[in-house]
């Protein structure tokens, strides 16, 4: 399982503990995804201000596409989910999902309650867990046709298309130690198996 810098180090050792060989992957540097991969996470403190070079790094954005066209479990928490977009300050990025990311003055700051909204590697459809959100860049559209999360006093957020799994709210897993073990499992699992819905919210394949 890749695992790309930038995340807690919590989130590796449960997912090791789920099972797990973790590899870690560096997005500016690396050129591929290690082989045999079955599934990426992409952590929540990922640089926005890295866009150009992560842009620049065709070879592995096209890589992390495919991961994710053939069905295999992509989590891509805050700035991630930028990096999964079809491009960010007009350069472009993976193209996993049909949104666009832009920087901002100001900065979105702070913890959220959240409701899972759609059943996803992550978590099941009503599951409440707790995440942070730090921020400067917005996406348009917020969220896809089968959002992420959903919390009070804000519109439903985040990505649920196929097996991945995108929002720009960063989980500490360590607090829901089933998320990794529910990765894992996903990853066993053949994608072939998977019911793709037939609006999925992001780039069809």
């Amino acid at each position: 399982m890749g695992r790309a810098q930038f995340s807690h180090p919590e989130t590796a050792e449960l997912l090791r503990a789920a099972g797990a060989e973790v590899v870690t992957v560096d997005p500016l540097r690396d050129e591929a995804l290690p082989a045999g991969t079955r599934a990426l996470v992409v952590g929540g403190a990922l640089p926005e201000a890295y866009a150009e070079q992560l842009s620049a790094n065709r070879r592995l954005c096209i890589a992390v596409a495919e991961l994710a066209r053939t069905g295999r479990p992509v989590v891509a928490e805050g700035a991630g989910l930028l990096w999964l977009a079809r491009e960010l300050d007009g350069l472009p990025m993976c193209g996993v999902l049909d949104a666009v990311g832009a920087s901002r003055d100001g900065l979105v700051v702070g913890y959220r309650e959240a409701t899972a909204q759609t059943d996803s590697v992550v978590a099941a459809a009503g599951t409440v867990l707790v995440g942070h959100k730090e921020h400067r860049a917005v996406l348009t559209p917020r969220a896809g046709q089968r959002p992420a999360w959903s919390w009070d006093g804000g519109t439903p957020e985040g990505f649920v298309w196929r097996n991945v799994h995108a929002s720009q709210l960063t989980l500490h897993w360590a607090g829901h130690p089933a998320t990794a073990a529910r990765l894992v499992a996903a990853a066993a699992a053949d994608p072939a198996d998977e019911v793709v819905p037939a609006q999925p919210g992001g780039v069809p394949a």
